[in-house]
């Protein structure tokens, strides 16, 4: 997922726990002023927890402000390298050097930079095609889970009915997998003339979009080629949540004939030099 998505879901985030916390805290003040009331004590509780909450929405927003920031500046820095790049032949492993009559070898050789994809229109057409097959697969096997789950957490705590407790999960189940569906998508970018991918052992810049999979919040679970056409390269990210771990997979097209350099990529993310 894209880190401008990821910022914008902690701003509204916090935005909601901000929103929480005024709205208890008139009920709060309420119960606080009702002394010598033994109810008071409730409201003293609930004056901590409102300005708890409060609190933590501010600093959610400030935190998902400094991200967006420090994504900011990664994707022009990655740009001015990606440029650097392109006006820099390279051949022979020697930067600056062109040999008559070969053609530059464009493979990246700036610290953490691995590799620089470029693709035409209709290659990400096909790349977008196999892509959105796979995410309706996983998805859809989110959805019906859900769906089952809530159904039974709901008629056994709630004791609700079986249509009551599956539409009601229904309608979550639809509205928890097109929002995954949207915010995943959105991540890979639209087609464009000239789609460019460039990978470092952080992140995934995707036609501008920054996506990264290491960092204070994400770490790296897994990396491997998928067979396909096209050839695909899978990063799995995982990150923590109240409920545990949880993760997401970021999928890349491999250029044809680049599958050796995609598993020389692999390595230098599995195994980094200092």
């Amino acid at each position: 997922m894209d880190q401008k998505t990821i910022s914008a879901g902690g701003m509204i985030s916090g935005a909601l726990i901000i929103f929480c916390g005024i709205i208890v805290s008139p009920i709060a003040i309420g119960m606080l002023a009702s002394y010598p009331h033994p109810i008071w004590w409730v409201g003293l509780i609930l004056c901590g927890a409102s300005g708890v909450m409060i609190h933590g929405g501010i600093q959610s927003i400030r935190k998902a402000k400094l991200q967006e920031a420090q994504a900011k500046e990664e994707l022009e820095r990655l740009k001015a390298e990606v440029d650097k790049i392109k006006s820099t032949p390279v051949t022979s492993g020697v930067a600056g050097v062109q040999i008559p009559g070969v053609q530059p070898d464009t493979t990246i050789r700036y610290k953490e930079v691995l590799a620089h994809w470029t693709f035409t229109a209709d290659e990400w057409k096909k790349f977008l095609i196999l892509e959105k097959k796979r995410r309706k697969s996983s998805t859809g096997a989110e959805g019906v889970a859900i769906v089952i789950l809530g159904t039974l957490a709901l008629m056994t705590f709630r004791d609700a009915t079986f249509w009551m407790a599956f539409g009601v999960s229904a309608v979550l189940a639809v509205i928890i997998s097109w929002l995954r569906w949207v915010l995943t998508m959105s991540s890979i970018g639209s087609v464009l003339p000239i789609n460019e991918v460039t990978i470092t052992d952080q992140s995934v810049l995707i036609n501008d979009k920054l996506n990264p999979y290491r960092s204070d919040n994400y770490w790296l679970d897994k990396i491997q080629v998928l067979d396909g056409d096209p050839e695909v390269l899978e990063i799995t990210y995982a990150w923590n949540t109240r409920k545990g771990k949880t993760f997401d997979e970021m999928r890349i097209p491999i250029p044809k004939g680049k599958k050796e350099e995609a598993q020389d990529v692999i390595q230098k993310i599995l195994y980094p030099q200092p």
